[in-house]
């Protein structure tokens, strides 16, 4: 490796008339090389993986929120719902509701469109799908009955909590347009679902009767819903929605 010293001096002026140079630094100029070899930082690359659980928990936390302030609206109606009690609800700090969600408005509107995204999937679980996606013949009305009947006892025991703030969200939603505009979409999806199922039964008029049907289910739903969990008869229901599928489908 090659390269020159170079060497600085200072001259200084005595009383007397005399000079003294004295040396102030040697400095050494050597080439160097133009790359440096460092060793990988280990946290650039668990940054990125810091950030996904960071994410991940905060989704968690916000899903915990929600199906609190679902819980909150099913036991004491959306006048019951204020980020406090869903903190205590949820067992949270009251931070943490007020971080994900800044106003009440706001806590109603995402914990309804939560709410829809959650029960499309049930609908789309149900024996009414394996109905709707059926191939070859028509399905006989009797699987029909069946499973429309299953999907309704399970909306009215196994479901029943978040049934209940379904329908307290849709009357709220006639007193604050922020939510009229999500219970539309719900009452549109679930038209839509219930025409496909009744075109595929075979109904001349599937739109139609996917309002009759979806008219009946309220009403059901409603009724058994102020009347307690004891009123629901798996054999009246029954009874009910074979008059009705028959009488549509006729």
């Amino acid at each position: 490796m090659s390269g020159q010293v170079t060497t600085h001096f200072s001259v200084t002026r005595h009383s007397n008339g005399t000079f003294e140079r004295g040396m102030l630094d040697t400095m050494s100029t050597r080439n160097t090389p133009t790359q440096l070899h460092t060793k990988p930082d280990k946290g650039s690359s668990e940054a990125p993986r810091r950030n996904i659980n960071r994410q991940a928990r905060g989704e968690r936390r916000r899903r915990t929120i929600l199906d609190a302030t679902l819980r909150v609206i099913a036991r004491e109606g959306v006048a019951g719902v204020t980020h406090r009690a869903v903190a205590a609800e949820a067992s949270v700090p009251l931070a943490s509701t007020t971080y994900y969600f800044e106003s009440k408005a706001d806590l109603l509107c995402e914990a309804f469109r939560y709410y829809a995204e959650n029960a499309q999937r049930e609908v789309d679980r149900s024996a009414l799908q394996a109905v709707r996606e059926s191939d070859g013949d028509l399905p006989e009305p009797a699987d029909a009955v069946e499973a429309f009947v299953a999907y309704l006892v399970d909306e009215l025991t196994v479901r029943r909590d978040s049934l209940s703030a379904e329908y307290e969200l849709h009357l709220e939603a006639s007193r604050r347009p922020e939510l009229r505009e999500l219970s539309q979409r719900w009452h549109l999806d679930l038209t839509d679902r219930l025409t496909d199922w009744l075109a595929k039964l075979g109904s001349p008029r599937p739109g139609t009767d996917a309002f009759i049907v979806e008219s009946a289910l309220t009403g059901i739903e409603l009724e058994t819903l102020s009347l307690g969990e004891a009123h629901v008869s798996v054999d009246r229901l029954r009874e009910a929605v074979d008059r009705l599928l028959r009488a549509l489908l006729s």
